[in-house]
């Protein structure tokens, strides 16, 4: 059995309401942005706390059927939401050594085609844009950091705006061997030639008279298939295969056990009696 909670099952927050974005807050995420040039303290346009426990939470469960395997002893997998964060986060280690956050991952850059994310630090795309294309900073020899890093990052601003377009600005970066992601606005994601060509996306009924684009997913066995088979079930809309297939009963059982309110005491006790010894 998996627990996902914000704070776990037991210790002195157990009893704490908790969704993503308190985690992110209490986790240091929402904090950290001021350090890396965000402009006030908001939350992330990201559930990541909810994700990471949920990947996680299914990452304990799938670890804990093979020790039922292993052992035959069944396992109460308690999963914190803080935990779950704290695991995952690459930048968590300034906290813990108390240091200021420094930008590591990727920074936007306003080029003629448009903003652009190239990815690693300052240092390293000054030295891959000098070594391809020749860039000087006009930096004194004795100049101080401080100035050699602004006169380098004017000049990166003015190469970006000098190039014809976003082609050129995408195959100078190429050249540079420097890797890069054209900022979108969200809708772009599903032109995405990437997407379309692994079949990334589903199109299902909307219930609306229309079709809807989902994510399949990401999973690409070499020897077996996975993805979205349908849309999502409203509530109830399948009580009465439930209760005839699974439970076995007629069909007029099973409108009546739904109208009843029977159909959940059922089904629980079905879950409980077919429950795989072990599991806990």
């Amino acid at each position: 059995m998996l627990s996902i909670s914000g704070f776990g099952q037991v210790g002195p927050e157990s009893q704490r309401a908790a969704y993503a974005s308190i985690v992110h807050a209490e986790m240091g995420l929402i904090g950290r942005g001021v350090h890396l040039g965000g402009d006030g303290r908001q939350d992330l346009n990201f559930s990541a706390a909810d994700v990471l426990s949920g990947l996680h939470g299914v990452i304990g469960v799938l670890a804990a059927l093979r020790i039922a395997d292993a052992t035959g002893v069944g396992q109460h997998v308690d999963l914190a939401m803080v935990d779950a964060m704290g695991f995952s986060d690459d930048f968590i280690s300034y906290n813990i050594d108390g240091a200021t956050p420094q930008r590591i991952n990727g920074e936007v850059w306003q080029t003629s085609g448009g903003p652009i994310c190239i990815a690693g630090g300052m240092q390293w795309m000054w030295r891959q844009l000098k070594d391809a294309h020749g860039l000087v900073d006009g930096a004194a020899p004795d100049a101080d950091v401080e100035t050699k890093i602004r006169l380098r990052r004017e000049r990166v601003e003015a190469f970006f705006m000098e190039l014809p377009d976003g082609a050129a600005v995408r195959s100078a970066l190429d050249a540079a061997n420097l890797a890069w992601g054209m900022v979108t606005d969200g809708h772009e994601v599903f032109d995405s030639p990437t997407l379309a060509a692994r079949g990334s996306l589903a199109h299902i009924d909307d219930r609306a008279g229309g079709m809807r684009a989902v994510f399949q997913s990401p999973y690409r066995f070499s020897a077996a298939t996975s993805g979205v088979q349908g849309q999502a079930s409203h509530r109830g809309e399948n009580n009465e295969e439930v209760l005839t297939e699974w439970l076995g009963a007629s069909a007029d059982e099973a409108i009546q056990r739904a109208q009843s309110g029977a159909m959940k005491r059922d089904v629980h006790a079905q879950a409980i009696a077919e429950r795989p010894i072990g599991l806990g």
